[in-house]
């Protein structure tokens, strides 16, 4: 079912996320296309590179987080609401980007702290 676009009914969240990236919002008035233009490419592997750690926040950050922050950085709008239909509707739409591809979240570096931390024990 996750193969076939037509039945599977995440499909419906990924058509809904995409209209939420071409439309503006906030006080800037900007979508998050008007910065990352198409997100076939611009996209491609975010989701299979998150959780990341994000230097402005100084800590790891899963996906929607990301969304988030760029919301309110950018688009100066309110965060979306933690599992509020426009946050699940655009991180399947950015997840939706990296399908297909290898996980490869990146545990070194300063993400080193947070991968120790939930770590299972040996």
């Amino acid at each position: 079912m996750q193969d076939d676009d037509l039945a599977n009914p995440g499909s419906l969240w990924v058509l809904e996320g995409e209209e939420l990236w071409r439309k503006g919002a906030g006080a800037a008035g900007k979508s998050c296309a008007d910065c990352h233009r198409e997100a076939a490419t611009s996209m491609k592997g975010v989701a299979a590179r998150s959780p990341a750690f994000a230097t402005r926040a100084g800590r790891v950050i899963n996906l929607e987080q990301r969304i988030n922050y760029c919301r309110v950085d950018h688009q100066q709008a309110a965060p979306f609401a933690y599992e509020s239909r426009e946050l699940l509707a655009l991180t399947a739409y950015v997840g939706h980007q990296s399908r297909g591809m290898p996980m490869r979240v990146a545990i070194d570096g300063p993400a080193r702290p947070s991968s120790r931390r939930g770590a299972p024990c040996s």
